[in-house]
């Protein structure tokens, strides 16, 4: 990463962050400073969760931890 900071290439985000209109960082609960993605036009986006969910039955069933 080090590089990266070097050349002036990092953005630093506390909290929601649009990089654009097709790229969204939205906070997620659980561990410090994880964020979900979300890219793509409302209506017709998709979001990419990370850690927020590790079973697709939570999902289904989001109150089991």
């Amino acid at each position: 990463m080090l590089p990266i900071v070097a050349a002036n290439r990092v953005d630093i985000v506390k909290s929601a962050h649009a990089f654009n209109d097709l790229v969204t960082l939205i906070p997620t609960p659980g561990t410090p400073s994880t964020y979900s993605v979300q890219v793509g036009k409302p209506g017709v986006d998709a979001i990419i969760t990370g850690d927020m969910i590790h079973s697709p039955l939570q999902a289904a069933t989001p109150n089991w931890a």
